[in-house]
C-alpha cells in the first residue's frame, strides 16, 4: 500500500508500506479523494513533536473495502467519509459529553500508520460514516471543514437575521459563509486579503467582502452594520485578528475562535465595556451526520472550494508546496487513484 510519509520539516515521502486485516471494531477504506488543509501545511513546515514517521492526511471520502466483525453499519462496497477525530470513549468528556473535548483524543492524519494520503486506510468503525449516492466523492471530502464550521455556529449564539462577520478565507472561512447563508444569517461579512476568494465569498453568500490590507475591516464593518456585528467568528486565530472580532462587535456580541491557535493573545478592553463573550469551538464531532444531510439536500453550496486536484505521488510537489506558496488555493485533493483525474 502506497502512502504519504512524514518524517520531519518537508520530508514527506511516497513509500510501500504492509497491508493488514482490520480488527474486530475497524473498517478499512479504499481512499477515493483526501483534503489538503491548513494542519497538512503546518505539519509538512515543521518539525512536530509526533512519533515519525506516521502517515498524513485527514479528510477523507472513499469505498469499504472490509469490516470488522462487530461493525454492522457500513458494508464492503459502500461508499463512506471519515470522521477525522477518534475519542477514546472512557473520559469524562466521553461519558459525560461534549465527546469533542475528550481527554484522549487521537487526531487522525497525524498517529500512526493510518491517514488517508495513502491507497487504503483503517480506522475505528465509528468514524465511518455512510455517503449517500447523490454526494460526489471530492464533494465529500469536504465534510471535515465544513463540520468544523456546523460546530462552532451550532455551540454559538447564533440565530437567524444576525449579522455576521468572518475572518479568515481559508477553506473552512469560505464553507462557513455558505453555511451562515443556508442558515438566513442577514448581512454577511468575509475578511481576507485574497480577493479571488473574495469574489467566490460573494457567489457563496457574502453580502460584504473586505480587504484587511487596503481597508479598515473593523470601521468597514461598523459602517456596514450601523454599530457592529452581533456575531464574529475568528478563521484565523491570531492575536490581532481576534482583536478585530472583538472591537467589530455590538455590546453582548460574541466572538467564536475557530480557527488557528491563540498563544500569549492579550483580550481587548472591549470585552469588558461591551460585555462580550468569547467561546473557543473544537473541531467537529457530531456534526458529521447533519454535514452528509445539507449537502444531499444541496444547501449547501460548495462550487469554487476545490481549486485543484492531485496525484498521490505528487502530493509534495503539487499539492503541500503549491498550497504553501499560492495563497488563491483553497482545497487541493489528493487521490491515489489516476483515473480520478
Amino acid at each position: 500500500m502506497r502512502a504519504a510519509r512524514y518524517y520531519g520539516a518537508e520530508d514527506v515521502r511516497i513509500e510501500d508500506l504492509p497491508d493488514r486485516s482490520v480488527t474486530r471494531d475497524e473498517v478499512k477504506v479504499n481512499v477515493e479523494w483526501c483534503g489538503i488543509c491548513g494542519t497538512d501545511k503546518m505539519v509538512y513546515s515543521y518539525d512536530m513533536p509526533y512519533d515519525t514517521p506516521l502517515t498524513i492526511g485527514h479528510e477523507c471520502s472513499g469505498v469499504v473495502a472490509e469490516v470488522g466483525e462487530d461493525i454492522t453499519h457500513v458494508k464492503v462496497g459502500d461508499r463512506v467519509v471519515i470522521r477525522p477525530t477518534f475519542p477514546c470513549g472512557k473520559c469524562n468528556a466521553c461519558l459525560n459529553g461534549p465527546r469533542n473535548l475528550c481527554e484522549n483524543l487521537i487526531p487522525y492524519g497525524i498517529h500512526g500508520d493510518y491517514g488517508a494520503f495513502a491507497e487504503s486506510t483503517i480506522v475505528p468503525g465509528e468514524a465511518v460514516f455512510f455517503l449517500p449516492e447523490n454526494i460526489p466523492f471530492d464533494v465529500a471530502a469536504l465534510t471535515e471543514p465544513i463540520g468544523v464550521g456546523l460546530h462552532a455556529l451550532r455551540i454559538s449564539q447564533f440565530k437567524p437575521g444576525d449579522d455576521v462577520a468572518v475572518i479568515g478565507g481559508g477553506a473552512i472561512g469560505l464553507l462557513f459563509v455558505s453555511l451562515l447563508s443556508a442558515f438566513s444569517a442577514s448581512k454577511i461579512i468575509l475578511i481576507t486579503r485574497t480577493e479571488s476568494k473574495r469574489k467566490l465569498a460573494e457567489k457563496l453568500g457574502a453580502t460584504l467582502t473586505i480587504d484587511p490590507i487596503s481597508q479598515d475591516c473593523v470601521d468597514e464593518v461598523i459602517n456596514y452594520t450601523n454599530g457592529g456585528v452581533s456575531m464574529a467568528f475568528d478563521m484565523v486565530g491570531a492575536q490581532d485578528t481576534l482583536a478585530q472580532c472583538v472591537t467589530m462587535l455590538k455590546p453582548r456580541g460574541q466572538v467564536v475562535v475557530a480557527g488557528g491557535l491563540h498563544y500569549n493573545t492579550a483580550v481587548p478592553y472591549d470585552l469588558m465595556t461591551k460585555e462580550l463573550n468569547i467561546l473557543g469551538s473544537m473541531c467537529t464531532l457530531d456534526e458529521v451526520p447533519r454535514v452528509l444531510d445539507l449537502l444531499a439536500a444541496g444547501k449547501i453550496r460548495t462550487e469554487g472550494i476545490v481549486t485543484k486536484k492531485v496525484y498521490l505521488d505528487d502530493v509534495v510537489e503539487e499539492g503541500l508546496k503549491t498550497f504553501l506558496n499560492d495563497s488563491t488555493q483553497i482545497k487541493i485533493l489528493v487521490t491515489p487513484k489516476k483515473e480520478n483525474l
